[in-house]
């Protein structure tokens, strides 16, 4: 990959700078504001992302690590100079870009099925957990507990395969019109048509089959290259 330089830094790759603001988001504990030279770093990093002026809004007066609003895993936020906050996304600044908008769509489908995911999680735990509060994973045996396991879609019908074909019986092209706008602390995109996204809950709950796996199980599957 090309080199690529973040204000007077200078790294050999997307995959070195990716590192490198990685690095400074673990070396921080949840909560803490980051001090300088990272904050300059960081306010360099801001100029490359692609939503730079809402990010920005009132004037940027601090950066923090923090969780995002939604899952668990630590994330940078800028507090602004009027007292609002948002989300950074340290991997799409170093890109230059956002997802497509075909991924866009894909994760506000998820989102409207994510309730029915967790449904089953739950129903599936209650009805088959052993006296350990463990279930088998699908794909090992494993024995796993609710919070070391992800529900998958079983193939055939995987979720990408489910998501393309509902989009291709639509006639529905991903254009940016169907899911919301960027927004303050918005981890992922939603459906903005009520209708639509009831149309594919019912769609979904008619052909999905849904099973738990052990999580790194799940993650391995998907760096294969097979679709979940």
């Amino acid at each position: 990959m090309p080199a690529i330089d973040i204000g007077p830094l200078a790294f050999r790759s997307n995959a070195a700078a990716k590192a490198y603001y990685r690095a400074i988001l673990h070396a921080y504990p949840v909560g803490a504001v980051i001090p300088e030279p990272h904050a300059s770093h960081l306010l360099w990093l801001l100029d490359r992302h692609p939503e730079a002026a809402d990010k920005r809004g009132a004037g940027v007066a601090r950066f923090r690590v923090d969780k995002p609003t939604k899952g668990k895993h630590p994330c940078f936020w800028i507090d602004r100079a009027d007292g609002s906050a948002t989300d950074f996304s340290f991997g799409w600044a170093i890109d230059g870009k956002g997802p497509s908008r075909l991924t866009e769509m894909r994760q506000a489908m998820r989102e409207a099925i994510n309730g029915d995911a967790m449904a089953f999680r739950r129903r599936f735990f209650e009805e088959h957990a052993d006296t350990d509060g463990r279930v088998p994973c699908a794909l090992t045996g494993v024995p796993v507990s609710p919070s070391e396991c992800h529900v998958d879609h079983a193939p055939p019908h995987t979720f990408v395969a489910l998501a393309t074909a509902f989009l291709a019986e639509r006639r529905i092209s991903p254009d940016g019109s169907h899911v919301t706008a960027p927004a303050d602390n918005q981890f992922v995109p939603r459906l903005v048509d009520a209708a639509l996204a009831a149309d594919w809950q019912a769609y979904h709950r008619a052909r999905a089959k849904l099973r738990v796996v052990e999580k790194d199980a799940h993650l391995r599957q998907g760096r294969g290259g097979r679709e979940r």
